[in-house]
């Protein structure tokens, strides 16, 4: 069996998972067309909700059920004792096991896949969460220019009539409101992309106003890594180095079963197996080292925004400080209303930005671990193409 006995307390903990998913339901039906949930609980929703991952656990299960009939075929060829004659190939890579091998390759793949792929759509539901976010306040923020646009407008049209500006100069105020509504508009249509995308990732109606608490936030260095130990890591835990080492020693099952029945067979066939096998070990260590790069590039990315997020945080803070002095010099009638509209406006955005590398820095790391753990989202589409098992 390659499952263990389920323990009681795993057991309790999908208990108390389903209590939680059923809760919601509840809390959904009592409150038709609307869904308040914190982040944690959107996770667990979707893992209990979404097509991809219940399909993965129910092939997880499929191929569980098809490794203990084969299991059986093995163990029963294997009890004949003193057994050297063998009627096919097939029977004698059953005795080896090899067929056994093979599937079980497959059956770690899956299960890669599937944890993989919870992963990953735990990180796209947080991602699409922090980005509905930054796209509210961002509209906060096009509005606050919209309106300090139309008050510029207004002075224009005055200052027209008074001839101190031109045609030309209105034009482009007018121009300058205009494109502002089209920004406006891109960004109510970004975030109804963004909520239908958060929707299907949960397995929510998109006629659900779905509304998801976001846990407080905050930076934190990544602090001094061993980047050699971590990429050492990825080559046993990333599904895509577990593919390519399976792959190997397929191969090499292979060229073993062909080499020992070499007698009974074409050379073009025992050849083939032979070349495919010196291919695959030709590939295996430029795969893996280009495995180990992708390690690296997920920690400079890290790195990178390590870097924007401090210069965005010094930004914030001298921007703050110069609209200390902007509300102190309106309050004194020093600037005008539109000055002191223009430096709220600033300041907004500085807060914006500092929020939305934030948000980065985080996603980043939490992408960096995955890369070392598990693999990428290029390794969900290896993994899928290679799950063919067949049956024995």
């Amino acid at each position: 069996m390659l499952k263990k006995s389920i323990s009681i307390f795993v057991v309790l903990s999908m208990l108390i998972s389903i209590l939680s998913i059923s809760a919601l339901a509840q809390e959904q039906k009592k409150l038709p067309g609307i869904l308040e949930i914190t982040l944690e609980e959107a996770i667990k929703f979707a893992f209990e909700n979404n097509t991809n991952i219940k399909d993965l656990k129910d092939k997880c299960k499929d191929m569980d059920d098809e490794y203990d009939k084969l299991s059986w075929k093995v163990n029963n060829i294997k009890s004949i004792p003193n057994k050297v004659n063998f009627s096919s190939e097939n029977e004698y890579a059953l005795y080896k096991g090899y067929p056994l091998e093979q599937l079980k390759f497959k059956y770690d793949e899956l299960l890669k896949l599937k944890e993989l792929t919870e992963k990953i759509t735990n990180y796209n539901i947080e991602s699409l969460s922090y980005g509905i976010q930054e796209t509210i306040k961002e509209l906060e923020y096009l509005k606050k220019v919209k309106q300090k646009l139309e008050k510029d407008l207004a002075i224009a049209k005055l200052k027209l009539q008074l001839e101190i500006i031109n045609q030309n100069q209105l034009d482009q105020a007018k121009i300058a409101v205009t494109q502002m509504d089209t920004n406006i508009k891109k960004a109510y249509d970004g975030l109804k992309t963004q909520k239908n995308a958060l929707k299907a990732l949960l397995g929510v109606d998109r006629t659900v106003t779905l509304n998801i608490e976001l846990p407080e936030k905050e930076f934190k260095e990544i602090g001094d890594i061993n980047l050699d130990e971590i990429k050492d890591k990825a080559m046993t835990d990333r599904g895509d180095a577990i593919l390519v080492t399976n792959n190997l020693n397929s191969k090499k099952m292979n060229y073993e079963l062909k080499d020992y029945y070499k007698a009974y067979i074409a050379y073009d066939e025992y050849k083939d197996t032979l070349d495919e096998y010196n291919k695959a070990k030709d590939r295996y260590e430029n795969d893996l080292n280009d495995i180990k790069e992708k390690v690296g590039n997920a920690y400079e990315t890290v790195i990178t925004l390590d870097g924007e997020y401090k210069d965005a945080l010094e930004t914030y803070k001298n921007t703050l400080e110069l609209h200390k002095m902007n509300k102190l010099r309106y309050s004194l009638g020093m600037i005008s209303l539109i000055d002191f509209m223009g430096s709220e406006i600033v300041l907004d955005k500085a807060n914006n930005d500092l929020k939305k590398s934030l948000d980065k820095n985080i996603l980043a790391k939490k992408m960096f671990e995955i890369s070392y753990t598990l693999g990428d989202s290029d390794t969900i589409g290896l993994l899928k193409a290679a799950q063919v098992p067949t049956a024995q």
